[in-house]
């Protein structure tokens, strides 16, 4: 019962935190994040932009050019971003969009690699021991300014896509990563308990040609449930306490 206790404590304490880097702020060098809204053009449109400077114009040798399918301009999305009930995590700072991240939820529309033909994700998940495959989601399209690089911004996006995934109930978080990170998530795996699920990696050539993908799960779980409060001790928890010790972008 006390550790029961405990880890509601520490959600309630979470979420509080959450609740105040949402909260509007006339001070110029504020750090906010929140979550938008399908109508909201203009803020979409932040969003899209932002991706276009760190994936196309400031990256050196980008494989995206201006044929490329998610390059409209200077914007770069495809069909997912607009889907109603995709999530995108937009984080500003004095007001200027910084980083985002969005979350396509399984439930209600494919998924990229799905969608792209790239993949059978479900049926993978299946075989590796997620029973309901209908009730899944997926991060994605994370990208950060050079200017809040190694700052606070990191954990505080990744907290606030685990805080989605509890709020919407989704017990199952998916994501694809580049087989050259398979060291990098291969070293946190043993705290966090992300599961590699892909054996070998797939292709991803309409997107980048010779681009090889893994992908990933972890098991959030329902609510009640002893997964979840693992989650929360090894997934929760570390981030909120990474919020604190990294410093502020500004």
């Amino acid at each position: 019962m006390l550790v029961r206790v405990n880890l509601n404590l520490a959600r309630t304490t979470i979420s509080k935190h959450l609740a105040s880097t949402t909260a509007p702020s006339s001070s110029a060098s504020a750090l906010t994040a929140s979550w938008i809204a399908p109508t909201d053009t203009s803020s979409l449109r932040s969003i899209f932009k932002l991706r276009y400077d760190v994936m196309v114009r400031e990256t050196k040798n980008s494989p995206f050019d201006q044929n490329h399918h998610c390059v409209f301009g200077d914007e770069f999305r495809d069909d997912a971003d607009l889907y109603d009930s995709t999530g995108h995590l937009l984080v500003r700072v004095g007001g200027a969009a910084v980083a985002s991240v969005r979350i396509v939820n399984g439930n209600h529309e494919k998924l990229e690699a799905e969608s792209a033909n790239w993949h059978d994700h479900r049926s993978s998940l299946s075989a590796h021991g997620v029973v309901d495959t209908t009730n899944i989601a997926e991060a994605g399209r994370l990208v950060c300014s050079r200017a809040v690089r190694g700052t606070s911004v990191t954990p505080l996006m990744y907290l606030h896509c685990l805080d989605w995934y509890l709020k919407n109930n989704v017990p199952t978080l998916t994501g694809i990563a580049n087989t050259e990170a398979r060291p990098l998530i291969d070293h946190y795996k043993k705290w966090t308990k992300v599961k590699r699920v892909t054996e070998e990696p797939f292709a991803a050539d309409s997107f980048i040609p010779g681009r090889k993908l893994d992908l990933w799960h972890l098991n959030v779980g329902l609510e009640g449930s002893k997964e979840r409060d693992s989650f929360t001790v090894r997934n929760l928890v570390p981030a909120f306490v990474a919020c604190g010790m990294m410093k502020n972008p500004g």
